[in-house]
């Protein structure tokens, strides 16, 4: 799990989400990391805009 803090792009709010970022949605090349949170939606953020990104400790 990993928790991502970004600034809302249109009104740069600072904003947190937590979930698991796959590899197999993230390309190196792309603008945009997803998050896959664990109720199972997604959340889409512009890679420009994250502030802070931290692996959380599984134990």
């Amino acid at each position: 799990m990993h928790k991502v803090i970004f600034k809302h792009w249109q009104t740069g709010e600072r904003l947190e989400v937590v979930g698991r970022i796959d590899p197999q949605l993230n390309h190196p090349s792309s603008d945009r990391l997803v998050v896959t949170k664990p109720d199972g939606t997604f959340e889409d953020i512009i890679k420009t805009t994250v502030i802070e990104q931290t692996e959380l400790s599984t134990s």
